[in-house]
């Protein structure tokens, strides 16, 4: 490994750099899931099954690429699929 000046290692640097684009990336995603989230609420709260179930849909495709690019830890991400799933199933009886 090469020194700077500034006494920083260039390996130091560039996984600075990296880290930067990877939380950028995070706070993306999870905003993303935010949204999505908030939106399906929203359809269960109004009694409105047919757009909460494509939202479900949505929402789990979401939470299972954040789980899969360890955004979110994998049971988080699985038993926010299930609450919203029980919901939904418990909105048709």
């Amino acid at each position: 490994m090469t020194k700077l000046k500034n006494d920083r290692h260039t390996s130091t640097k560039k996984s600075e750099r990296q880290n930067i684009k990877r939380k950028k990336r995070n706070i993306l995603i999870k905003n993303k899931i935010k949204k999505t989230l908030k939106k399906l609420e929203a359809a269960i709260a109004s009694g409105n099954v047919d757009e909460s179930k494509k939202l479900l849909k949505v929402a789990m495709k979401t939470l299972q690429t954040s789980s899969r690019k360890n955004i979110l830890p994998d049971n988080a991400a699985s038993r926010k699929i299930s609450q919203l799933s029980k919901k939904i199933n418990s909105m048709k009886k």
